[in-house]
């Protein structure tokens, strides 16, 4: 759950604002003017002006919920709106706690949803006034935010992409990784869907939406198509594990060096990183860690008889590739691989996107995951 503000200007605000605090517990703040702080549990209290506080929450918090009116919260927000991306979700509740309003980043922010939990929690009415909320519409810029999709396109793209949608404009779909189940979601949909087995089907297919799910690296032909007038919004779902096997010491520069140059042979997407794998004698190998930092995944670490255990597999599969069995690292460290079966493992899959490739100090593989 997101960092919540709640501001309460007044006693009754004080009173309903302490029953949000207490249903959200340490995932809030509440603030409470001190004048009516006798109202209030768990608070942080403050004197007006009310213009700093607002300015301080602004730039602290995901989600703000303000009891004010509608008129008063625009004219106190004003100041620090940027755009949709990086604004909080801003939820403004009247003085009795009738209605709740989701006024600033109804969609990218969550404002809808944090609106629709106010009104559960109070007994407010939600007002929600989001086009694809109001249709009950496909919303592309929430699409796959919650599996940790990587919304690939442009902001006007994105715009352009949605207005289509909910003017009940067709919808093409390539998806090749990631989960599934919202496709089901589109059947009670006005729209015209199409789904497609490939890529170059879905670009030449005349939809007025075209929505590519891959982790493939697809931005240069979308790109392209584009730039022809076609609608094309791309995500990335997070389906892919790199195992990497590296020699003591390598830097961070040489193991990204090898992992990038090695997705564009192959072309895989940088975005669809779920996680790395490596063997237990790396998990502390500077290198490693640091390269997992950058891209803002995990390390999975599996042991020496785990590694193995999956060559061993191996002849009894009816896998569709060969593992690449290395006689020097079974020589020095009693492993045949480590790249390409700490990716297996770690993925869940024998869907190896990506055989070994070496550098001179280092190795790597990919494996997409098993979708549920």
């Amino acid at each position: 759950m997101s960092k919540t503000a709640i501001v309460a200007v007044s006693k009754n605000g004080s009173v309903l604002g302490s029953k949000l605090k207490q249903a959200y517990r340490d995932q809030a703040d509440l603030y409470v003017d001190n004048r009516f702080c006798e109202y209030a549990s768990d608070y942080i209290s403050y004197n007006l002006p009310l213009r700093p506080i607002i300015s301080r929450v602004f730039h602290s918090y995901d989600i703000i919920i303000l009891f004010l009116p509608v008129g008063a919260s625009v004219r106190l927000i004003a100041p620090y709106l940027k755009t949709k991306s990086v604004d909080p979700a801003v939820i403004c509740v009247d003085e009795m706690g009738k209605f709740a309003v989701s006024l600033v980043s109804g969609h990218v922010g969550g404002a809808d949803k944090a609106t629709q939990q106010v009104a559960d929690v109070i007994g407010s009415i939600p007002v929600i006034t989001s086009a694809s909320h109001v249709l009950e519409s496909l919303s592309i810029d929430l699409l796959g935010k919650e599996s940790g999709w990587v919304l690939a396109s442009d902001s006007v793209m994105i715009t352009r992409a949605s207005a289509m949608i909910i003017n009940g404009g067709s919808i093409g779909i390539y998806q090749d990784s990631g989960q599934r189940d919202w496709v089901m979601g589109l059947e009670s949909l006005a729209n015209i869907v199409n789904q497609h087995d490939d890529l170059e089907a879905l670009l030449a297919d005349c939809v007025d939406v075209r929505l590519v799910v891959t982790d493939l690296n697809v931005e240069r032909a979308c790109k392209a198509a584009s730039q022809d007038g076609k609608n094309i919004v791309v995500y990335h779902p997070k389906s892919l594990v790199v195992g990497m096997g590296c020699r003591r010491g390598v830097s961070v520069d040489k193991l990204n060096q090898l992992l990038t140059d090695s997705f564009e042979e192959v072309g895989l997407s940088l975005s669809s990183i779920l996680a790395f794998a490596t063997a237990e004698i790396k998990q502390n190998e500077p290198g490693l860690i640091e390269l997992t930092e950058k891209y803002g995944v995990p390390l999975y670490t599996y042991s020496v008889e785990a590694l193995n255990n999956v060559f061993s597999k191996e002849s009894d599969s009816k896998w569709d590739f060969q593992l690449d069995r290395s006689e020097k690292a079974h020589n020095l460290l009693g492993v045949w691989g480590v790249s390409e079966p700490s990716s297996i493992l770690a993925a869940d899959s024998v869907d190896l996107v990506m055989s070994k490739r070496r550098s001179d100090c280092a190795t790597v593989a990919v494996t997409r995951i098993k979708e549920n």
